[in-house]
């Protein structure tokens, strides 16, 4: 083999090798940029779940000091007299948030987190509808006590009406209450979990 060969062939064996290598080096960055989206993805995750964790937290805590307990505490036979104004800007996490929640890849905990939004909605609708009673209740025994005798019978019998449409609502706004204060509770356990597992992220698998 003459001396033009072997030049040829190290030359072939060398750009194989280089070759190989660039492949093994390309290989290894676009692995190592998957490894930080990966990361970066699943810090995301964690974050979105701490920001919910902690508005459904600061959610039930006041709404309990506020009224909740109120609610829990009285009779489903008697109308809850309660007038408690409510806004629709509680959910700042979950509206900020709505885009990655889609990104929990644990459909369990990405169901509870809608599922608890839901009934924290609801039971703001309810006490929302509930004020409406107690407000006719309240207006209807104003009326009955500035009536005089002669009418008194009519207004009376107008008062007693709201009475028992706000004392048949009792119920409803108490196991609204019950139910969004459960889902609640279900959701920061299972976040928590999730949280304390340093694998949790993108890809993990369910909770069971």
């Amino acid at each position: 083999m003459d001396t033009t060969m072997w030049a040829g062939l190290l030359g072939l064996g060398g750009a194989l090798v280089g070759g190989f290598v660039t492949f093994l080096v390309g290989q290894r960055a676009v692995s190592a940029q998957k490894a930080r989206d990966a990361e970066a993805e699943s810090a995301q995750v964690r974050a979105t779940l701490q920001a919910i964790r902690d508005e459904v937290d600061v959610l039930s805590e006041v709404h309990m000091a506020a009224a909740g307990t109120r609610i829990r505490e009285s009779s489903s036979a008697a109308p809850i007299g309660l007038f408690y104004p409510v806004s629709a800007n509680y959910f700042t996490a979950f509206e900020a948030n709505a885009d990655k929640i889609g990104r929990i890849e644990n459909d369990v905990l990405r169901r509870q987190i809608i599922r608890t939004y839901v009934h924290f909605k609801a039971l703001f609708d309810t006490i929302r509808l509930n004020n409406r009673f107690v407000e006719r209740l309240e207006h209807a025994e104003a009326v009955h006590r500035a009536t005089p005798e002669s009418h008194a019978p009519i207004a009376l019998n107008e008062a007693a009406l709201h009475w028992q449409q706000t004392a048949d609502y009792a119920p409803l706004l108490k196991e609204s209450n019950n139910r969004a204060m459960e889902s609640a509770a279900t959701l920061a356990l299972m976040i928590d979990q999730w949280l304390a597992e340093p694998a949790r992220g993108v890809g993990a698998k369910p909770l069971r």
